[in-house]
């Protein structure tokens, strides 16, 4: 598999999942540990203790089987490997992510149902 600008490939061991680019919105926000304390004059001293990312995956739409990769690494419950080829397969972001529960909404039943509304949040270790 040759890897493309805006890929994403979350991985364990010899299993290697590439995340569908259908209908996904791909969000990073910061997490920041810090320590906030008031001096006596007043003035706010933070320090920041480290910085993380929360990687966030929208699913407008996807199909059964995608939704069943997201359930079996979340069954896992053990460290992923989370790699975004942002601008070439040369140099992708890569960094060590848990993965929480997700929630998910049913559009329409059958062996190969589409869920609505799929949220999939990794925290970076």
């Amino acid at each position: 598999m040759t890897a493309k600008p805006g890929d994403i490939i979350l991985s364990v061991g010899d299993y290697s999942l590439a995340v569908s680019p259908f209908g996904r919105e791909y969000k990073v926000d910061p997490i920041e540990t810090s320590r906030k304390e008031r001096s006596a004059s007043g003035k706010l001293w933070v320090d920041i203790i480290s910085t993380k990312r929360k990687v966030t995956l929208t699913y407008s739409l996807i199909d059964d089987s995608d939704l069943q990769d997201f359930v079996y690494l979340y069954g896992l419950q053990t460290t992923l490997v989370f790699t975004h080829y942002v601008r070439d397969s040369v140099s992708p972001d890569v960094f060590n992510v848990s993965m929480d529960s997700f929630s998910q909404g049913r559009l329409l039943t059958g062996t190969n149902g589409l869920w609505t509304d799929v949220v999939v949040v990794l925290e970076e270790i």
